[in-house]
């Protein structure tokens, strides 16, 4: 397989958004074309090729810098609350403070509680081509709820220089919505296949990347806590995380109208 082949399945990739191991075998090996990237994205030569292109684009009117995207991702992702004085991250499976909170829950649910009662619902809209991300935590994942989120992400995006045609979401109740549809107004509402998350790909490396750099990086002693560190986490994330599917560059590289106006 030559050399060009690899790089046409890095454009592949790049266009599209896809895993990894979704290149065509056309392009070569995954796992090679993979390889060839992670080279070029850490000596620099990814985002020269990029540079260029985006200035023969530009020269020829290809390009409009005010970004107007295919979609953007909503989605709501479920994640437990953490006891007061820390869970079991912190004092360990089985201890007198994981036991104590296991009796908590299992009272509750006895008294009719909500099987949520112990989870916040963090709520994200990850732009398509950049992946620049808005997130919000809430309590519940209402149609209410779902529906001024987006109205809040949609001005986030809006002040970013970013025009909104389409919204990608899963098949949940509070999307399926009037609320979330009038939220919506002109824009597009597309649907993930039932069952295949893949779809959603982009939003879900995001959940993958905030529990590992931020929910679960370390214990903490209380929910409010870890909530407390939220809004740094995310304008790190949007700010100053290279991002390998972007050549190294942060979802603000890609926005133009966003890094000149924050740090």
């Amino acid at each position: 397989m030559d050399g060009s082949s690899l790089s046409e399945g890095m454009v592949w990739k790049y266009r599209t958004g896809a895993p990894w191991r979704d290149v065509p075998e056309r392009f070569g090996k995954w796992n090679l074309v993979y390889k060839r990237f992670n080279r070029w994205a850490a000596d620099g030569t990814w985002e020269q090729l990029l540079a260029e292109v985006y200035k023969l684009a530009d020269a020829t009117g290809e390009v409009d810098w005010v970004a107007s995207i295919d979609s953007t991702i909503a989605r709501v992702h479920q994640q437990g609350r953490i006891p007061h004085g820390g869970g079991w991250r912190v004092h360990g499976r089985g201890s007198a403070q994981d036991r104590a909170a296991g009796v908590k829950r299992d009272r509750a649910a006895r008294q009719g509680a909500s099987g949520s009662r112990g989870f916040r619902f963090l709520h994200h809209a990850v732009d398509d081509h950049s992946r620049l991300a808005y997130s919000e935590i809430h309590d519940d994942e209402r149609k209410g709820t779902a529906a001024s989120f987006w109205v809040r992400a949609n001005a986030f995006f809006a002040a970013a220089g970013i025009h909104v045609e389409a919204v990608m979401t899963d098949n949940g109740s509070c999307y399926r919505s009037r609320e979330f549809a009038t939220a919506l107004g002109d824009a597009k509402h597309r649907f993930t296949k039932p069952y295949r998350p893949q779809t959603n790909g982009k939003v879900e490396r995001f959940n993958r990347t905030l529990a590992s750099e931020w929910a679960y990086a370390r214990p903490y002693a209380s929910d409010a806590a870890r909530t407390a560190t939220y809004a740094d986490w995310l304008h790190h994330y949007n700010h100053h995380r290279p991002h390998t599917g972007l050549g190294g560059q942060t979802p603000s590289d890609r926005v133009h109208n966003l890094t000149g106006n924050y740090t």
